[in-house]
């Protein structure tokens, strides 16, 4: 079964054919997405010490990241609460990435929502850089926002140096749109505004005869 079919199963997608099937605003994704390999679960104030150990505190996987690095485990674990308030709120969703074959918590990934666009983020802990799992995930809910009916655009923004992250986003089905000058800031590289790259991808929902002759 792809993610597609998947979603469309656990009723995250309007039924092709119904033209009042469209989701009240603030649609949410799953709370659990399964891949290949991996897991996705919300985050929650119980992940705050493997966040700081694993990612959040940790100054090579934060270097590129538009966030300060967290310095002590009370300032993930109140960033933990809040990506709890806003999975409650509809705003955001935050999740931990998980490896099934072992449990370990690899990284977090989380989709924001805003006036019919979305926004991609991501980060991952060092040790598991270069396997694949950073696209996988984030494969996984580009493929949700792209059959959201509400949602007209996908993005995420990296910065220029971040050649990594430049090709999980492209192989995720985002293209380069832009590049931004003193736009963002980058705590770790001590700048208040510095350059960044947008990636994005429109969305364009099929008409409903067009699902069905894909098996939707």
């Amino acid at each position: 079964m792809t993610l597609e079919q998947s979603f469309r199963q656990q009723g995250h997608v309007p039924a092709a054919g119904l033209k009042h099937a469209l989701p009240a605003p603030g649609a949410r994704p799953p709370a659990f997405i399964r891949t290949a390999r991996l897991t996705l679960r919300p985050i929650s104030e119980a992940d705050a010490v493997a966040i700081y150990r694993g990612f959040a505190g940790r100054a090579k996987a934060t270097r590129l990241m538009n966030f300060p690095r967290h310095l002590n485990p009370s300032i993930t674990q109140a960033w933990a609460e809040s990506c709890e308030g806003r999975w409650q709120k509809g705003t955001a969703f935050a999740y931990m990435i998980v490896l099934d074959a072992t449990s370990q918590n690899l990284g977090s990934i989380e989709l924001a929502l805003n006036k019919g666009e979305a926004a991609l983020g991501y980060i991952l802990s060092e040790p598991f850089w270069g396997h694949g799992f950073a696209t996988e995930a984030a494969r996984a809910l580009v493929t949700w926002a792209m059959m959201q009916p509400d949602l007209s655009r996908i993005s995420a923004t990296c910065h220029p140096d971040n050649i990594a992250s430049i090709r999980v986003i492209e192989k995720a089905g985002l293209q380069f749109e832009t590049r931004m000058e003193d736009a963002i800031a980058w705590p770790q590289l001590d700048r208040r505004a510095g350059p960044s790259l947008v990636f994005s991808r429109k969305i364009v929902q099929q008409q409903p005869q067009l699902r069905r002759q894909r098996g939707a």
